[in-house]
C-alpha cells in the first residue's frame, strides 16, 4: 500500500513539473518573423534567409559597440532591453511604406530651419534604398548588418528629431549664463513617444 501511494505522488509531482514547464514556456515572449516581413516589403529573397534568433544576437553585439555614438544610450538601451533586441521601428514601419515616409518627414528638417544632416538624413537614405536593391545585399550577412545599421539609425534619427522639434536643439542657458526661465527637457515619457506613433 505505501508503495502504491508514493507511485501516485510520484506521478502526481511529476505530472505538476510538466504543467509548470509547459506554463513557462507559453509565457516566454515569441519573436516576430524579421526575415519574412522585410521580404515581403522589399521583396529581396536574401530576407527570407534571416533567422530571428540570430538577428537578435547580432543585433545585441552590434548596439553595445555603437552605443556610445548615439545622443540617448540608456533610453535606446532600456528601450530595446525592453523589447529583447528586435527592430521595433523596422516592424512596425517598414510595411505600407512608412518608413518611406518618416524618411522624407526627416530629410525635409529644412522645413523647420534645421539641417537634416544632425539627424543623418544621407545616411538613413541609403539605409533604405539599400534595402529596396535587390542587387545591393547578396549575402545573408550584408542583410543582417543592414537591417541592424537602418534599426539603429532610424531609432536615433528619430528620437533626435522628435526631440529637438519638441525642445530645441540648444538649451537657452548655454547661450544665456542669467537665463532663469524653467525650460523643459526630453524625459522617458517623450522618448518612448516616439516608438509609440
Amino acid at each position: 500500500m505505501n508503495l502504491k501511494n508514493y507511485t501516485s505522488r510520484l506521478y502526481l509531482a511529476g505530472f505538476a513539473v510538466f504543467i509548470a514547464i509547459l506554463f513557462f514556456q507559453s509565457c516566454k515572449k515569441s519573436h516576430s518573423d524579421i526575415g519574412k516581413e522585410v521580404f515581403k516589403e522589399t521583396r529581396n529573397n536574401v530576407f527570407k534567409d534571416v533567422e530571428t534568433g540570430v538577428f537578435v544576437s547580432k543585433f545585441r553585439e552590434a548596439f553595445a559597440k555603437k552605443e556610445s555614438s548615439f545622443k540617448n544610450p540608456k533610453f535606446l538601451k532600456a528601450f530595446y532591453e525592453r523589447n529583447d533586441y528586435e527592430p521595433v521601428l523596422l516592424m512596425k514601419n517598414l510595411p505600407a511604406g512608412k518608413l518611406r515616409e518618416a524618411v522624407a518627414t526627416i530629410s525635409n528638417a529644412g522645413a523647420h530651419g534645421i539641417d537634416p544632416e544632425i539627424f543623418k538624413s544621407k545616411k538613413l537614405n541609403s539605409l533604405l534604398a539599400t534595402i529596396y536593391d535587390k542587387k545591393a545585399v547578396k549575402s545573408v550577412d550584408e542583410a543582417y548588418n543592414v537591417l541592424i545599421d537602418l534599426e539603429l539609425a532610424t531609432a536615433n534619427a528619430f528620437t533626435d528629431y522628435s526631440n529637438a522639434l519638441q525642445f530645441g536643439l540648444i538649451s537657452p542657458r548655454k547661450i544665456y549664463a542669467q537665463y532663469y526661465i524653467d525650460t523643459k527637457r526630453p524625459d522617458s515619457a517623450s522618448f518612448l513617444a516616439v516608438f509609440n506613433t
